[in-house]
């Protein structure tokens, strides 16, 4: 498993989302740091025992976009590019075996697992990211909940949007105005990930055209968005935005601190 996530790494040319011992993570330092270079998303978990001080984690810098701490065991779980993913139990677990994934499907499934329980609810330890513009998103729901902190018949939300045409599988990217949003309404900062299931949609103004852009396993949109970056908002967002952002931050890092007292 892990000589296959090291393959699948090396030719990402998207994203990587990863859930890892620190000791694995150092084996695969070199891919992902490789994959970083390319300008590839790498967003890792990094899972430990109780009460390891984050201050002992690795020095992700330069290798991840993103670092989240989860003090508990978890699987070794890579995915690449939203189409192959390798798994694997922790080693505590009783059974000891792995899966190796060439699929959308079901690497869709490894992915909603990722975000549900080894990402959404974990403490940022590492981003890459200022609280300023621009902010890449890993995920569409992300992005839409910032957003909605924003009235868009007010401000001038401009995103770069990477991903694919639905209908032809071939490469697109975009870069205009977003005009709405589809999908669940407003969240609260500390509404839970589960509570945002279902259609996303934000359409986009480009080119003289509303482009509706979706996310992974996009069906009924144009777009299939593999990353959006949230590039200016015109006139500028206002601390009630930046603090929006900071909350749902904040919350995510409460319920994991919550959740591995429990």
């Amino acid at each position: 498993v892990l000589e296959r996530a090291e393959t699948f790494v090396d030719e990402a040319a998207h994203q990587v989302l990863l859930s890892t011992t620190t000791e694995h993570f150092r084996r695969l330092r070199p891919s992902l740091e490789a994959a970083y270079d390319r300008g590839v998303s790498v967003r890792v978990s990094l899972h430990t025992e109780r009460g390891t001080d984050v201050d002992t984690l690795p020095d992700p810098t330069g290798v991840a976009t993103e670092v989240r701490h989860r003090p508990l065991p978890a699987p070794f779980l890579a995915l690449a590019d939203r189409r192959r993913a390798c798994f694997a139990p922790h080693p505590e677990a009783y059974d000891q075996y792995g899966v190796l994934i060439s699929d959308r499907t079901h690497t869709f499934v490894f992915y909603w697992y990722f975000l549900t329980s080894l990402w959404e609810q974990w403490e940022p330890v590492h981003d890459d990211q200022t609280d300023g513009l621009p902010v890449e998103y890993m995920d569409i729901r992300n992005c839409a909940r910032d957003l909605s902190a924003l009235d868009l018949s007010e401000h001038d939300a401009r995103l770069r949007v990477e991903g694919y045409d639905v209908d032809t599988g071939a490469e697109r990217e975009l870069v205009g105005t977003v005009e709405a949003i589809r999908g669940p309404e407003p969240v609260e900062p500390d509404t839970h990930v589960v509570d945002l299931v279902g259609q996303v949609t934000l359409d986009v103004r480009t080119d003289g055209e509303t482009v509706p852009v979706g996310g992974w396993g996009a069906l009924i949109e144009d777009v299939e968005a593999t990353r959006i970056t949230l590039l200016s908002v015109e006139p500028g967002p206002g601390p009630e935005w930046a603090g929006a952002r900071l909350d749902r931050r904040a919350a995510a890092a409460r319920r994991g601190l919550q959740e591995s007292g429990d």
